[in-house]
């Protein structure tokens, strides 16, 4: 029966005949169709109902309804659920297929979600919604309010778009408003968006939103339904609690109100009664309550709508007035509201049994339960498949349903029943065939389904990643390193927000489920480093082992936080020392090993350190022995670098060497450091002046240990000892740079793996970890401090308020206005924070940052960081256990056993020794007596006898730096106990002395003879080596026979010689190149500062020929070994005693000997000029130095002729026939090419100190570029080159005069040549990358050439000619090919760079060097040569205001402030203009605007607003009136540089 009240409709709906329909009180109408009605549905056009699997409808209002009952043509499909909206209305077919019906009550399938399992359908005004079975959200229609929840931005959309952001949260119903949305998850979860003007998605406010928003008011609300008006929403509670928010102004939210509400607010007049349905029209709301059987309605009831006889808005709940005898003979089936008409459903109630349709079993989304599982058949299987290719349904399954919990499902709760998990895992691994098929479909569907990026809207889509690593656990372990994999791959994509509730999660874990969880993961990883250590590299391994430790590393962290039964020995990943020993396997002698395995050698050793590296950063996995292996493989040098690939290349490598006296230990060290000359990356050797000892560890050791003492003793105090004798910086100390070198020093031991003897407490280790000290550490160097600090937390109230303590330490405040805020109960921890936070930060901040950044640079091996507080202690002090008999229990012996009468006396004397001898025991041996991380077991010790006549005579001998023993045969144990004893208390034993090589070895090389194998050349190798840790005073001399050798050797030994550099290790190559350049610096300085030598100049001619053959070999292999490490810095000294020696002349002429002086000045050239053959070992500015000074007569000359020279070439010119003049003077042949160039222009009294010369080559550049004769053409990007049509060959030359007395004179050419010329002119060759300058097109099209696959070659067509000329013979008849293609392409370059232009350049080049004679150009590379003749290109305008002085004024003068501001804000042009105006051109020095004089002299005159800054052009000088402001000088300043010409004032 339907029962239906409001506003006017055809009496029957066409069910019935009218006169058969039966009018109840109140408007109430009643129908019996002869069918059942199953569902019904009414929106603003249509009411719709179904019978029998059958559609009709009939409108409800319109001018041209008649109010016919249609039924609807739907293709045959049993239709399920009918859905009326405002536009549109939605059938639902059996199989989930949905129809579409339009305003004309047409049919059609909506083909966009035809291959979708659709469950449930809304419809709003202008949208709607669909809900599949694999739980994803569909919507289309109008978005004007963001109704459609697809994000901001996005318009309308006539098709089914997927809101993505819903995926993976299980939903158990969609239902769409007026212009909004709802979904409601199976947890209770509500979310809405769309339009929120009267508040109607309950987010408090009445913003609309345009993606799925939680309302978080109705969380824990156990929501079960949800309902949406026009612009209201009614949720119904398990337990029949009814809220409701949104629009108010009909009084459809029954709050007694007509007033919108914007949160959710419970409906009081219903508060006691079990409401079972809530449904929602326009603008009224219609509830049933089930016990009562009643239904009450509230809101707008101006047409009848509410079933109560009254045609008025009422805001409270009021009972509908049906006949009580419907109650007993009819069961409720649904309650309908529409726009302006209410509809009650019932079903005849046949005794006991309803004939109230069953619910659709397949209304909700796929989820797992026990009946799924138990059924067979494939149609089971596949909605088993269809849940684990579904994070929504996966999600939706195994909720914990017992008391509700799964309702209480938030950020801390994951409604997760792991039992039910547990039981229906295993229920699913006993059929294999479905476990096969659950793994396909997780792996290809449900993994790559999650898109963590998108974020999500409930936590409850977080699950998944609960959930699917207890199903990887049971997997097979083939399928669980993919598995796993790929869901850590998706955990780490997850937004911060997910991570953190994804972490909380796992925090609340049951405790086995969470060490499952650590077990799952850290046991894949083993499989994973297993894969690594046993199998064929495969690179993606280390990169999924990395996301799996980066999500172990998260739990890790949680257990930390939360945890702690599981400990960190869960963590720890044994297949690590599996790998370590793999490593150490793969480290083979590499002189016995084939060449043909040493690729494949370091390409594993390489794929071991790359793991290793990722190892590093996740140290929780690692034990601390397994920790201290690695950072001792990744700090071998033979691990870091590249070993080289050929079988007979040698691998020399060793340190950095410290020359210190054991008398002045902390100042040589100290001095040392300063001197900069330590490379960190180099493990450091140990010189003790005076001593023949060789550093093979003891040592380094031993000298690590006296420098520890030495620091503690330090005057200066940067370190105090505190109480239980722990060390502490003292606070008092402010001397950054002590607590630097303090820090490197401890660095560097840690480095070198030696240890301090500095008693550091555990706070320093932590804060080097950047870990949080605690009050437990304050207990740890000031216990009473501490123990009062616990006792204050402890105390009462009034106990802590009689203690009248504050906010201070020792007068110091701990927060501002502490000495004001007493210490209470409620601030007590606070405070105790505070407290401990100044002792070991705040008190010691800036002598920590020192000392931290020292560290780090003497560690430069990061690998230090893995290690625990804890563990790196012990690897810096050593460990503090010592257990002795570990030490005989690792000791090996050779030629004896431990039988032996004397190996048991050892031992007897031994272990009677006094703890203070056993340490002493350990120096004697190893150099310290720290024990090594691990204990003694870790520490090598050899025992070998000493079969001697004389032994009783013998001591006990130490190779220290090997951990070996040798003890003579002692005939009694009294004689061992007595010189064990002496020996361990007054001998110092290192490593044994290498013999001399000077007077033997070198002598001995006779190279001229040649030799029969390359082994011989190996002491070529290894001297230097030797030679770099020679004392200094040996060094020189040593290194200057071997390189007379090196360079006596013939061609072929020379060229292997040079082959093997060119393998050699990168830092050893670079210490080859230091030994070299620092012993040629070193005579530079020599030369500099000392009395003449006439054979330095000839040495430092081989040492730098040596060089420049490891230059060489730099270049051509690329070693990354750049050019600044060639540059020799003190070149500089010589060439500012040269400038100092040429001042000093007119002195020595009148009061010294100037002979003396003569020749101390041409010992200075002859230096210069053995340089100039070797410019890698000089910077640009020096070169230019070198240039000027070789050009200055001064130099060039004896001192008696530079008289002849003082006056220069005059050359007299006319501005208006500039270009004529200069040729005619040329052409004269008077022009001396030694003498510098002084121009006059006719008719100017200009003297010419610089500035006219300067202006003359920047105007002569423009006459050459406009010349009618044209030599020269201008091409693409404004460069210039020669025009191979003109060849006039006398023009050429006297251009290449021009250009070189330009660079002579040290004066710019405004000729825009390429680097191809100054490649020529220096005999480089040129390339295509020269031509690409000039012409780009024409060398793209070469380039591509190159690249073409052979059939473009070919149809291209070309042969070997360029615009008809061969580019070689018959070279029109030769076709270009894939294979002559490069010969083509260098052949094409030579033409245009050489062969086109020969006639050109030859005579251009001889007339360049003629003008410019003084060859020292030639040592400028081309760029180099290029900015000295061009002027730099780069204009830094803030370098001219940087290097400016003043004169009469100064910076912060309001004058020289508004000069600035008026030249920083002209134009680019104009400030070019003002260096024409200043200089007479507008080109950089080379070096920048920073080379370039700027004197400002201001001018103080009476008519100063009238007059012109002026420039004395020849000095830089710039004379600047006082101008009265800014404006004025403005205006003057710009009409000087755009009119003016004014050049030198004498």
């Amino acid at each position: 029966m339907l029962c239906y009240w409001g506003a006017k409709v055809r009496e029957g709906f066409g069910l019935i005949q009218p006169d058969n329909v039966t009018h109840l009180n109140d408007g109430i109408r009643c129908v019996c169709p002869t069918s059942e009605i199953q569902d019904i549905s009414v929106g603003r056009h249509f009411v719709g109902f179904i019978r029998n699997g059958k559609v009709s409808v009939t409108r409800l209002c319109g001018d041209d309804h008649d109010g016919k009952l249609k039924q609807l043509e739907t293709e045959n499909q049993e239709i399920t659920l009918i859905v009326c909206g405002g536009d549109d209305s939605l059938l639902l077919a059996h199989g989930g297929k949905v129809i579409i019906m339009d305003e004309s009550a047409n049919c059609r399938p909506l083909k966009d979600l035809s291959n979708r399992h659709v469950i449930h359908i809304s419809c709003g005004d202008q949208h709607s919604m669909a809900l599949t079975q694999e739980g994803q959200v569909f919507v289309w229609g109008e978005n004007s309010h963001g109704q459609l929840g697809l994000g901001e931005g996005r318009s309308g959309s006539q098709t089914p778009q997927h809101v993505q952001c819903l995926d993976g949260v299980p939903l158990a119903q969609i239902s769409a408003g007026g212009d909004h949305s709802f979904v409601l998850s199976l947890s209770g979860v509500v979310l809405g968006w769309g339009k929120n003007s009267s508040g109607q998605l309950g987010l408090g406010d009445s913003t609309d939103r345009c993606v799925p928003t939680l309302v978080r008011s109705l969380n824990g609300k156990k929501t079960q339904f949800i309902s949406c008006g026009g612009e209201h929403t009614a949720t119904l509670s398990k337990g029949g609690t009814v809220f409701t928010f949104g629009a108010g102004v009909f009084g459809q939210l029954g709050h007694n109100s007509f007033k919108d509400e914007h949160l959710p607010r419970v409906v009081a007049e219903l508060w006691g009664s079990v409401v079972s349905e809530v449904t929602c029209g326009r603008h009224h709301t219609l509830v049933l309550v089930a016990p009562s059987k009643r239904i009450y309605s509230f809101g707008c009831g101006t047409q009848g709508q509410l079933g109560n006889g009254q045609m008025t808005n009422q805001p409270l709940p009021s009972p509908v007035h049906l006949p009580a005898e419907f109650i007993d003979e009819f069961v409720f089936g649904k309650l309908i509201a529409g726009e302006h008409h209410s509809f009650a459903l019932f079903f005849k109630q046949l005794g006991n049994i309803s004939a109230k349709p069953e619910p659709n079993p397949n209304r909700g989304i796929l989820t797992l339960d026990d009946r799924m599982i138990d059924q067979r058949g494939s149609e089971c299987n596949n909605k088993i498949n269809q849940v684990f290719s579904s994070a929504a349904c996966l999600n939706g399954s195994f909720l914990k349903t017992s008391c509700d919990e799964h309702y209480q499902t938030s950020a801390n709760v994951c409604g997760l029943d792991f039992d039910l998990v547990k039981k229906l895992f295993a229920k699913l691994t006993e059929n294999k065939n479905v476990m096969t098929k659950i793994v396909r479909m997780v792996r290809d569907k449900l993994l790559p389904s999650l898109n963590p990026k998108e974020g999500f809207s409930s936590v409850e889509a977080l699950r998944v990643y609960l959930l699917l690593p207890e199903l990887i656990r049971v997997c097979q372990e083939q399928h669980r390193v993919h598995l796993l994999e790929a869901l850590a791959s998706k955990i780490l994509q997850l937004k911060p927000d997910a991570l953190e509730v994804l972490e909380s999660y796992w925090s609340e874990l049951p405790e086995d489920r969470l060490k499952d969880l650590v077990k799952l993961y850290r046991n894949t990883s083993a499989v994973l480093i297993d894969e690594i250590s046993s199998g064929e590299i495969n690179c993606d391994e280390m990169i999924h082992l990395k996301k799996l430790l980066q999500v172990l590393q998260m739990i890790y962290k949680v257990c930390c936080r939360t945890h702690n039964d599981i400990t960190s020995r869960d963590f720890i990943i044994h297949k690590i020392n599996d790998l370590l020993d793999m490593l150490q396997a793969t480290l083979p002698d590499f002189e016995s090993c084939s060449i043909l395995y040493i690729d494949e050698i370091l390409e594993r050793k390489d794929h071991f350190v790359k793991t290793f590296e990722v190892l590093v950063s996740f140290p929780f996995v690692a034990e601390t022995v397994s920790k201290w292996r690695i950072f001792k493989f990744l700090q071998d040098p033979f691990i870091r670098k590249t070993i080289p690939d050929q079988h007979d290349a040698v691998w020399v490598l060793t340190g950095s060497t410290l020359h210190i006296n054991r008398t002045s230990i902390l100042k040589d060290t100290l001095q040392y450091l300063r001197n900069g000359n330590h490379t960190f990356q180099h493990l450091l050797k140990v010189n003790f002046v005076g001593e023949d000892g060789i550093d093979e560890g003891a040592l380094s050791a031993e000298f690590f240990s006296l420098l520890s003492q030495s620091l503690l003793t330090w005057k200066k105090k940067p370190l105090k000892v505190l109480e239980n004798s722990l060390v502490w910086f003292n606070a008092e100390n402010t001397h950054n740079e002590e607590f630097y070198y303090l820090g490197v020093v401890c660095g560097m031991a840690l480095f070198n793996q030696y240890y301090m003897s500095i008693d550091f407490p555990l706070a320093l280790f932590k804060k080097l970890l950047d870990q949080s000290v605690t009050l437990n550490d304050l207990e740890e160097i000031s216990p009473v401090e501490a123990r009062g600090l616990k006792d204050l937390l402890q105390e009462d109230e009034e106990v802590v308020d009689a203690l009248f303590q504050n906010f201070t330490f020792k007068g110091q405040e701990l927060i501002p206005n502490g000495t004001q805020i007493p210490v209470t109960t409620i601030n007590r921890q606070k405070y105790v924070d505070l407290y401990v936070d100044f002792i070991f930060n705040k008190s010691v901040k800036n002598q920590f940052e020192q000392f931290s950044a020292g560290f780090s640079e003497g560690c430069p091996v990061k690998a230090w960081k893995m290690f625990h507080p804890e563990e790196l202690r012990e690897v810096f002090n050593g460990s503090p256990k010592y257990e002795w008999e570990d030490l005989q229990k690792c000791a090996t012996y050779e030629h004896c056993s431990p039988s032996d009468e004397l190996i048991k006396n050892f031992w007897t004397v031994f272990f009677e020794l006094s703890e203070e001898n056993k340490n002493k025991f350990l120096i004697f041996m190893y150099g310290t007596s720290r024990v090594p991380p691990g204990g003694l077991s870790k520490q090598t010790l050899k025992i070998v006898p000493m079969n001697n006549p004389d032994s009783d005579d013998l001591l006990p001998v130490a190779q220290t730096c090997f951990g070996t023993l040798y003890l003579p045969k002692y005939s009694h144990v009294d004689n061992l106990r007595q010189k064990l004893t002496h020996a361990i208390s007054f001998c110092k034993v290192f490593g044994r002395v290498v013999k001399t090589v000077r007077g033997a070895l070198l002598p001995s090389l006779n190279p001229q003879e040649g030799f029969t194998g390359v082994e011989a050349l190996r002491v070529y190798l290894l001297l230097p080596e030797l030679i770099r840790v020679c004392k200094q005073q040996h060094r020189t001399n040593t290194l200057k026979a071997l390189t007379s050798k090196i360079l006596q050797l013939k061609p072929d030994a020379l060229e292997v010689l040079v082959n093997y550099w060119s393998k050699l290790p990168k830092d050893c190559l670079k210490d080859v190149v230091k030994l070299f350049r620092n012993a040629s610096a070193e005579l530079i300085g020599s030369i500099s500062f000392s009395e003449i030598n006439r054979d330095e100049p000839k040495c430092l001619r081989k040492f730098l020929k040596v060089l420049q053959l490891v230059y060489k070999v730099c270049c051509r292999d690329d070693i990354d070994i750049t050019n600044r490490d060639f540059i020799i810095h003190e070149i500089k000294d010589l060439l500012d005693m040269l400038q100092v020696t040429l001042e000093d002349f007119g002195l020595w002429m009148v009061y010294g000997d100037i002979n003396y002086m003569v020749d101390l000045k041409d010992h200075f050239v002859k230096t210069l000029q053995v340089l100039i053959s070797f410019p890698f070992v000089t910077d640009t500015a020096s070169k230019l130095r070198i240039f000027k000074f070789l050009q200055n007569p001064f130099s060039m000359k004896g001192f008696q002729t530079l008289v002849l020279h003082l006056n220069g070439n005059i050359l007299q010119i006319n501005r208006e026939s500039m270009l004529k003049d200069t040729m005619l003077y040329l052409k004269r042949g008077i022009h001396s090419s030694l003498r510098p160039l002084k121009v006059n222009f006719a008719g100017e009294n200009g003297i010419d100190a610089g500035g006219v010369s300067a202006e003359f080559f920047s105007l002569l550049s423009q006459s050459l570029l406009t010349w009618e004769k044209k030599p020269l053409e201008v091409c693409e990007n404004s460069l210039v080159w020669f025009n191979s049509e003109y060849t006039t060959k006398e023009d050429f030359y006297n251009l290449g005069l021009v250009c070189g007395m330009a660079l002579f004179n040290h004066c710019y050419m405004n000729i825009e040549f390429p680097l191809a010329l100054f490649k020529k002119l220096l005999d480089q060759s040129v390339t295509l990358s020269d031509l690409e300058e000039i012409s780009p097109v024409e060398a793209r099209g070469l380039k591509d050439l190159l690249e073409e696959d052979e059939e473009v070659v070919e149809v291209l067509f070309l042969d070997f000619t360029f615009k008809g000329q061969e580019l070689i013979p018959n070279g029109a008849q030769i076709p270009v090919t894939i294979i002559n293609r490069q010969k083509y392409v260098d052949l094409y370059v030579d033409f245009i760079f050489n062969k086109s232009v020969k006639n050109q350049f030859e005579p251009f080049s001889a007339g360049f060097s003629e003008s410019c004679p003084v060859k020292a150009w030639k040592m400028f590379h081309p760029k180099e040569l290029r900015e000295v003749f061009s002027g730099s290109p780069e204009y830094e305008w803030e370098d001219l205001q940087k290097h400016a002085t003043y004169q009469r004024c100064s910076p912060s003068d309001d004058l020289i402030k508004n000069f600035w501001t008026v030249f920083f804000e002209s134009s680019e042009e104009n400030k070019k203009k003002f260096l024409i105006f200043m200089y007479g051109t507008d080109r950089v020095p080379a070096g920048g605007l920073s080379k370039v004089t700027l004197k400002i002299v201001q001018w103080n005159t009476s008519d100063s607003d009238d007059r012109f800054p002026e420039a004395q052009t020849c000095f830089g000088i710039l004379c600047l009136p006082k101008y009265s402001d800014i404006d004025t000088l403005r205006n003057k300043l710009i009409h000087a540089i755009s009119y003016c010409e004014v050049f030198g004032r004498l």
